[in-house]
């Protein structure tokens, strides 16, 4: 199975708000946390001791804790992650039943491995896709890459993420090879 479809459902979701929302640019801090804001979201930040993001339900929206402590480029892949958390297994305006009933702390269970693993990889994929669209990815690629060769400092900058983030979408869009 591949990629796009092992996280058909996430990368389908991303494309689903960026075109729902017109978000047609790169994305940086200020504009996800309009976009959480429009969302009926806000953005918590704290010392978190062994995580980056934590999404939890409140009232009639959600909020979103990350670590004060991380830089920016991994605040904002990991707000982008938890937005995946909200609508892939929150099912936040999706499915407004289940997400009326929902208590997300016995939806995420962090001790079923397995299925918390899988769920970690939805969300990564949904902050990937909406960070790096496919499209955009390709196009980056394709501008600044000399001699087949690319710079990943010049595509993290782009997209306003880590050279890692980067570098891993690359991998998962085979554009780079896993070594």
């Amino acid at each position: 199975m591949t990629y796009n479809e092992e996280f058909k459902e996430a990368i389908s979701l991303a494309k689903w708000l960026r075109e729902t929302l017109n978000i047609e640019n790169v994305l940086n801090f200020d504009h996800i946390q309009s976009l959480i804001t429009a969302l009926n979201g806000r953005i918590k930040m704290e010392f978190l001791f062994n995580h980056s993001g934590q999404i939890n339900k409140v009232e009639h929206g959600f909020e979103i804790t990350i670590s004060e402590f991380e830089p920016e480029t991994r605040k904002l892949f990991t707000l982008a992650h938890e937005l995946g958390h909200l609508f892939l297994h929150m099912r936040y305006i999706i499915d407004e039943e289940y997400w009326d009933t929902i208590d997300y702390n016995h939806v995420i269970n962090r001790n079923d491995y397995n299925k918390y693993d899988q769920m970690e990889k939805e969300a990564n994929a949904f902050a990937a896709e909406l960070l790096m669209s496919e499209e955009e990815f390709r196009m980056v690629i394709d501008k600044i890459s000399k001699n087949n060769k690319v710079d990943l400092n010049k595509i993290a900058e782009h997209f306003n993420v880590s050279v890692p983030a980067a570098e891993m979408r690359g991998k998962f869009l085979n554009i780079f090879r896993w070594s």
